[in-house]
Protein backbone atom coordinates (compact mmCIF):
# COMPACT_ATOMS: atom_id res chain seq x y z
CA UNK A 1 0.00 0.00 0.00
CA UNK A 2 0.87 3.66 -0.17
CA UNK A 3 2.83 5.67 2.37
CA UNK A 4 1.44 8.71 4.14
CA UNK A 5 3.87 11.31 5.49
CA UNK A 6 3.50 13.45 8.61
CA UNK A 7 5.72 16.40 9.55
CA UNK A 8 5.59 19.35 11.91
CA UNK A 9 6.14 21.42 8.75
CA UNK A 10 3.13 19.93 6.99
CA UNK A 11 -0.55 20.85 6.58
CA UNK A 12 -3.59 18.68 7.14
CA UNK A 13 -5.09 19.80 3.82
CA UNK A 14 -1.99 18.58 1.97
CA UNK A 15 -1.75 15.41 -0.11
CA UNK A 16 0.20 13.48 2.52
CA UNK A 17 3.11 12.74 0.17
CA UNK A 18 6.80 13.08 0.99
CA UNK A 19 6.84 16.47 -0.73
CA UNK A 20 3.51 17.61 0.80
CA UNK A 21 3.21 15.98 4.23
CA UNK A 22 0.31 16.18 6.65
CA UNK A 23 0.65 18.11 9.91
CA UNK A 24 -0.94 15.66 12.38
CA UNK A 25 -0.83 11.95 12.88
CA UNK A 26 -4.54 12.15 13.68
CA UNK A 27 -5.26 13.22 10.10
CA UNK A 28 -3.07 10.47 8.66
CA UNK A 29 -4.83 7.87 10.79
CA UNK A 30 -8.16 9.01 9.37
CA UNK A 31 -6.89 8.54 5.80
CA UNK A 32 -4.79 5.37 5.99
CA UNK A 33 -6.09 1.91 5.20
CA UNK A 34 -4.95 -1.72 5.50
CA UNK A 35 -1.44 -2.51 4.20
CA UNK A 36 -0.53 1.21 4.26
CA UNK A 37 2.27 2.93 6.20
CA UNK A 38 2.20 6.26 8.04
CA UNK A 39 5.74 7.69 8.21
CA UNK A 40 6.14 10.27 10.98
CA UNK A 41 9.13 12.60 10.84
CA UNK A 42 11.06 13.98 13.81
CA UNK A 43 9.40 16.67 15.87
CA UNK A 44 7.10 17.15 18.85
CA UNK A 45 3.40 16.47 18.32
CA UNK A 46 0.79 17.42 20.96
CA UNK A 47 -1.90 14.87 20.16
CA UNK A 48 -4.21 12.45 21.95
CA UNK A 49 -4.41 9.58 19.50
CA UNK A 50 -7.04 6.95 18.79
CA UNK A 51 -6.03 4.13 16.45
CA UNK A 52 -9.49 2.83 15.67
CA UNK A 53 -10.72 -0.68 14.94
CA UNK A 54 -9.99 -0.69 11.24
CA UNK A 55 -7.35 -3.10 10.00
CA UNK A 56 -9.10 -6.44 10.41
CA UNK A 57 -8.03 -7.38 6.89
CA UNK A 58 -4.40 -6.39 7.42
CA UNK A 59 -2.47 -4.12 9.76
CA UNK A 60 -1.76 -0.43 9.31
CA UNK A 61 1.79 0.59 10.24
CA UNK A 62 2.81 3.82 11.98
CA UNK A 63 6.59 4.29 11.79
CA UNK A 64 8.71 7.04 13.25
CA UNK A 65 11.59 8.27 11.11
CA UNK A 66 14.60 10.46 11.81
CA UNK A 67 16.61 11.31 14.90
CA UNK A 68 15.46 12.07 17.49
CA UNK A 69 12.36 9.90 17.26
CA UNK A 70 9.08 11.77 16.72
CA UNK A 71 7.73 12.60 20.18
CA UNK A 72 4.08 12.61 21.20
CA UNK A 73 3.00 14.59 24.26
CA UNK A 74 -0.50 14.83 25.77
CA UNK A 75 -2.92 17.16 24.09
CA UNK A 76 -5.06 17.12 27.24
CA UNK A 77 -5.37 15.20 30.51
CA UNK A 78 -9.05 14.31 30.11
CA UNK A 79 -8.49 10.90 28.51
CA UNK A 80 -7.12 7.60 29.79
CA UNK A 81 -4.03 7.45 27.59
CA UNK A 82 -1.96 9.45 25.14
CA UNK A 83 -2.29 6.61 22.59
CA UNK A 84 -5.32 4.28 22.46
CA UNK A 85 -5.25 1.24 20.16
CA UNK A 86 -8.52 -0.43 19.16
CA UNK A 87 -7.63 -2.24 15.94
CA UNK A 88 -4.77 -4.01 14.19
CA UNK A 89 -2.00 -1.41 14.23
CA UNK A 90 1.77 -1.77 14.18
CA UNK A 91 3.44 1.09 16.03
CA UNK A 92 7.20 1.39 15.47
CA UNK A 93 9.98 3.76 16.51
CA UNK A 94 7.90 6.34 18.35
CA UNK A 95 8.44 8.29 21.57
CA UNK A 96 5.64 9.08 24.03
CA UNK A 97 6.56 11.55 26.79
CA UNK A 98 3.62 11.74 29.18
CA UNK A 99 5.20 14.67 31.02
CA UNK A 100 4.32 13.60 34.55
CA UNK A 101 0.54 13.80 34.14
CA UNK A 102 -1.80 10.93 35.20
CA UNK A 103 -2.12 9.18 31.83
CA UNK A 104 -1.06 5.82 30.45
CA UNK A 105 1.32 6.14 27.49
CA UNK A 106 -0.21 3.37 25.34
CA UNK A 107 -3.49 1.52 25.96
CA UNK A 108 -4.50 -1.59 23.98
CA UNK A 109 -8.29 -1.83 24.28
CA UNK A 110 -10.67 -4.77 23.97
CA UNK A 111 -11.16 -4.50 20.20
CA UNK A 112 -7.42 -4.53 19.51
CA UNK A 113 -6.22 -7.77 17.91
CA UNK A 114 -2.73 -8.67 16.70
CA UNK A 115 -1.37 -5.18 17.33
CA UNK A 116 2.23 -4.37 18.23
CA UNK A 117 4.51 -1.72 19.71
CA UNK A 118 8.21 -1.94 18.94
CA UNK A 119 11.40 0.10 19.05
CA UNK A 120 9.74 2.90 21.01
CA UNK A 121 10.40 4.91 24.17
CA UNK A 122 7.66 5.55 26.72
CA UNK A 123 8.35 7.73 29.73
CA UNK A 124 7.19 9.85 32.64
CA UNK A 125 3.53 9.10 33.34
CA UNK A 126 1.71 9.23 36.68
CA UNK A 127 -1.16 6.77 36.07
CA UNK A 128 -1.15 3.03 36.80
CA UNK A 129 1.11 1.87 33.95
CA UNK A 130 3.27 2.79 30.98
CA UNK A 131 1.57 0.20 28.74
CA UNK A 132 -1.88 -1.16 29.65
CA UNK A 133 -3.35 -4.19 27.84
CA UNK A 134 -7.04 -4.23 28.76
CA UNK A 135 -9.00 -6.96 27.00
CA UNK A 136 -6.88 -7.05 23.82
CA UNK A 137 -5.79 -10.24 22.01
CA UNK A 138 -2.43 -11.00 20.44
CA UNK A 139 -0.35 -7.98 21.51
CA UNK A 140 3.41 -7.87 20.92
CA UNK A 141 5.59 -5.46 22.94
CA UNK A 142 9.15 -5.73 21.64
CA UNK A 143 12.41 -3.80 22.06
CA UNK A 144 10.90 -0.81 23.83
CA UNK A 145 12.31 1.42 26.57
CA UNK A 146 9.68 1.97 29.31
CA UNK A 147 10.74 4.03 32.29
CA UNK A 148 9.89 6.54 35.00
CA UNK A 149 6.18 5.86 35.33
CA UNK A 150 5.70 7.04 38.89
CA UNK A 151 2.37 7.39 40.67
CA UNK A 152 2.49 9.36 43.88
CA UNK A 153 1.78 6.97 46.75
CA UNK A 154 0.84 4.09 44.42
CA UNK A 155 1.84 1.55 41.80
CA UNK A 156 2.69 2.47 38.24
CA UNK A 157 3.84 -0.63 36.37
CA UNK A 158 5.97 -0.66 33.27
CA UNK A 159 3.57 -3.11 31.56
CA UNK A 160 0.20 -4.09 33.04
CA UNK A 161 -1.90 -6.83 31.41
CA UNK A 162 -5.45 -7.51 32.60
CA UNK A 163 -7.91 -10.34 32.04
CA UNK A 164 -9.69 -11.18 29.83
CA UNK A 165 -6.79 -10.23 27.56
CA UNK A 166 -4.87 -13.15 26.07
CA UNK A 167 -1.82 -14.01 23.97
CA UNK A 168 0.56 -11.20 24.93
CA UNK A 169 4.33 -11.26 24.34
CA UNK A 170 6.70 -8.92 26.19
CA UNK A 171 10.13 -9.41 24.61
CA UNK A 172 13.46 -7.60 24.61
CA UNK A 173 12.29 -4.50 26.49
CA UNK A 174 14.23 -2.37 28.97
CA UNK A 175 11.78 -1.56 31.79
CA UNK A 176 13.11 0.40 34.76
CA UNK A 177 12.52 3.05 37.43
CA UNK A 178 8.75 2.63 37.66
CA UNK A 179 6.86 2.85 40.96
CA UNK A 180 5.31 -0.62 40.58
CA UNK A 181 6.42 -3.84 38.86
CA UNK A 182 8.31 -4.17 35.61
CA UNK A 183 5.52 -6.45 34.32
CA UNK A 184 2.32 -7.23 36.19
CA UNK A 185 -0.38 -9.71 35.16
CA UNK A 186 -3.82 -9.45 36.80
CA UNK A 187 -7.07 -11.38 36.48
CA UNK A 188 -10.29 -10.70 38.37
CA UNK A 189 -8.42 -8.91 41.15
CA UNK A 190 -7.53 -6.25 38.59
CA UNK A 191 -11.17 -5.44 37.80
CA UNK A 192 -11.45 -7.70 34.74
CA UNK A 193 -14.20 -6.56 32.41
CA UNK A 194 -15.57 -10.12 32.35
CA UNK A 195 -16.11 -11.25 35.94
CA UNK A 196 -13.89 -14.11 36.99
CA UNK A 197 -11.92 -14.23 33.72
CA UNK A 198 -8.16 -14.66 34.16
CA UNK A 199 -5.57 -13.35 31.79
CA UNK A 200 -4.41 -16.18 29.49
CA UNK A 201 -1.11 -16.90 27.74
CA UNK A 202 1.67 -14.46 28.64
CA UNK A 203 5.27 -14.75 27.44
CA UNK A 204 7.86 -12.52 29.13
CA UNK A 205 11.33 -13.16 27.71
CA UNK A 206 14.74 -11.54 27.26
CA UNK A 207 13.81 -8.31 29.05
CA UNK A 208 15.88 -6.12 31.35
CA UNK A 209 13.63 -5.54 34.37
CA UNK A 210 15.53 -3.41 36.85
CA UNK A 211 15.30 -0.84 39.62
CA UNK A 212 11.53 -0.74 39.75
CA UNK A 213 9.90 -0.03 43.09
CA UNK A 214 8.31 -3.49 43.39
CA UNK A 215 9.05 -6.70 41.47
CA UNK A 216 10.57 -7.57 38.14
CA UNK A 217 7.44 -9.59 37.31
CA UNK A 218 4.31 -10.03 39.44
CA UNK A 219 1.93 -12.77 38.27
CA UNK A 220 -1.49 -13.03 39.91
CA UNK A 221 -4.61 -14.80 38.50
CA UNK A 222 -3.17 -15.64 35.07
CA UNK A 223 -2.96 -18.91 33.16
CA UNK A 224 -0.27 -20.21 30.79
CA UNK A 225 2.56 -17.90 31.82
CA UNK A 226 6.17 -18.32 30.65
CA UNK A 227 9.08 -16.24 31.95
CA UNK A 228 12.53 -16.96 30.53
CA UNK A 229 15.83 -15.28 29.82
CA UNK A 230 15.03 -12.09 31.73
CA UNK A 231 17.64 -10.11 33.64
CA UNK A 232 16.14 -8.83 36.90
CA UNK A 233 18.08 -6.66 39.35
CA UNK A 234 18.08 -3.66 41.64
CA UNK A 235 14.59 -3.99 43.14
CA UNK A 236 14.31 -3.00 46.77
CA UNK A 237 13.00 -5.39 49.39
CA UNK A 238 9.67 -4.26 50.89
CA UNK A 239 6.70 -6.03 52.53
CA UNK A 240 5.19 -6.53 49.06
CA UNK A 241 8.29 -7.23 46.97
CA UNK A 242 11.68 -8.85 46.99
CA UNK A 243 12.96 -8.25 43.49
CA UNK A 244 11.72 -11.51 41.99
Amino acid sequence: GRSWYVSTQGRDDAAGTSEAPLRTLRRAVALAGPYEVIRVRSGVYAESLLFDDRGAEAPITVRGEGSPLPTFVPESTTRTAVVRVQGRWRLQDLRVDVGGVPLVAVLFEKTSTNASLSGSELRSGAAGAGVLVEGARGVLLENNLIHHFIKEGGDSHGVLVLGPSKNVTVRGNDIHHNSGDGVQCLGPEGGATEAGTPFDNLLVEDNDLHENQENGADIKTCTRVTLRGNRIWGHRRTPSSAGE
